[in-house]
């Protein structure tokens, strides 16, 4: 019954397509054809250049704006972020790449990248992304036996990728805004939306139940310096390229964030189409395709 409605409504509509088309072909017949340029007018042909960077310009424009009602508030927490990895954060950071060597150093991106697998297989399940669900929970076990806890990745080997995922991207495959932007202290650039998902992602979780918090924190800090390193050059870059960095650093992190979910919505929906039926599924025919 279902398909046989989705069916009727397909075939209304190419209907009405065809009657516009041939109500706009009728109207371009009774207005005569266009006056043909004489031999003194130049034919302008596109040029392939200037329309890619006014497509570009345009889906920039169509970009959703970023809500920041609490923008005063924001920088002033930006500003002691910046004063805080000035004096701290950036001579750790070049301490830590002088006494640590760079497998060393990646090595341990690695392991810890690997401690999270837990949080990203919980939400590849609850987004239904079936297969990097799998492929996340053999990467965590080949990883942390023959990859030595995960300072190797043997699971790259054998064609597994471990795609992070978190609540708040969970959120935002099932509609949820991002709420307004946020700038914790210490932490850096959030939202509502996110701020809440990393606190579902903490009893996700299983680490979280077995560690003290002091080993908590230890391992939070790490990780912290680990991501600062791997950054470092991109964000001096961007710093000394930036003429508003904090707004720079604002619209990067939600074009990034949004990016991240519309790939996810994307996997997710490659994995549906390979568990339920095309014809539990309403989908548009081309004109002239065979029907079932």
């Amino acid at each position: 019954m279902a398909a046989a409605r989705c069916r009727a409504a397909i075939s209304a509509l190419m209907a009405m397509t065809c009657l516009a088309v041939a109500l706009a072909a009728g109207a371009e017949q009774a207005d005569g054809p266009p006056d043909a340029p004489t031999g003194n007018e130049a034919v302008e042909e596109p040029d392939p250049l200037f329309d890619e960077e006014e497509r570009e310009a345009a889906e920039f424009q169509a970009a959703e704006p970023v809500a920041d009602p609490l923008e005063e508030g924001n920088r002033a927490i930006f500003r002691f972020n910046q004063k805080l990895d000035d004096w701290f954060w950036s001579p750790l950071t070049r301490a830590y790449r002088f006494i640590t060597p760079e497998f060393a150093r990646i090595g341990i991106r690695r392991a810890l990248r690997n401690l999270n697998t837990p949080v990203y297989v919980a939400n590849h399940l609850l987004q239904l992304r079936l297969r990097d669900a799998g492929q996340a929970l053999g990467s965590f076990a080949l990883n942390s036996t023959l990859g030595i806890f995960g300072f190797l990745e043997p699971s790259k080997e054998a064609g597994w990728e471990v795609r992070p995922a978190d609540f708040g991207q969970t959120l935002g495959l099932v509609g949820v805004g991002n709420g307004p932007y946020m700038v914790i202290p210490v932490f850096g650039p959030t939202t509502v939306r996110d701020s809440f998902g990393n606190a579902v992602d903490y009893f996700l979780q299983p680490l979280n139940y077995v560690l003290g918090v002091p080993t908590q924190l230890l391992w939070g800090g790490g990780s912290g310096l680990s991501l600062r390193e791997d950054v470092a050059e991109e964000l001096a870059a961007l710093e000394k390229s930036s003429v508003d960095f904090y707004s720079v650093m604002r619209s990067a992190y939600q074009q990034n964030r949004d990016q991240e979910i519309v790939e996810a919505r994307s996997r997710r929906n490659a994995d549906l189409a390979l568990v339920i039926p095309d014809s539990w599924l309403c989908r548009k025919q081309a004109p002239g395709a065979a029907q079932e």
